[in-house]
């Protein structure tokens, strides 16, 4: 995963090494929380889903541990 986020970040000319799509699950949380202890240049895309209400989708994404 460094190699590869290294090897991005060479070829990146924008804001962003990297993009982490983001469910605000546990996979996808964790692997986000790997991506920002490599680089801090990391753009994170959710989605939110119609049958969850907004609230609840809300407080799942900011439930995440501090780094």
């Amino acid at each position: 995963l460094r190699a590869l986020i290294a090897s991005a970040r060479a070829d990146s000319a924008g804001r962003y090494d990297c993009v982490v799509l983001l469910s605000g699950g546990k996979d996808s949380t964790y692997a986000l929380y790997q991506v920002v202890g490599i680089t801090r240049r990391v753009l994170a895309l959710t989605r939110r889903i119609p049958p969850l209400p907004a609230r609840e989708a809300s407080s799942c994404l900011h439930r995440r541990p501090e780094r």
